[in-house]
């Protein structure tokens, strides 16, 4: 099926809404994405250098877990007290 026909499909279902919403489903991620690194990099700022030194050892190790991270660690310590 040729490009020509995939595009008069795509169009007469729908398509320029589905097309809108998903550009600016990715305008939405995007920016998100860049408000999460600014977010970070103002953090960053007010650290002291040992906290830095910190975060820095913590985000080489990866991530917790699998995701529990923090909570996961407290729910643990509960149990064992």
């Amino acid at each position: 099926m040729g490009r020509k026909n995939l595009n008069n499909k795509r169009q007469g279902r729908g398509g320029k809404v589905v097309e809108a919403k998903v550009k600016q489903l990715e305008m939405m991620m995007a920016e998100m994405y860049l408000s999460h690194i600014n977010a970070l990099e103002d953090f960053k700022t007010k650290l002291t250098p040992e906290q830095r030194k910190k975060v820095r050892a913590l985000s080489e190790a990866g991530p917790m877990m699998e995701g529990r991270g923090m909570m996961h660690d407290r729910e643990c310590s509960k149990t064992e007290q």
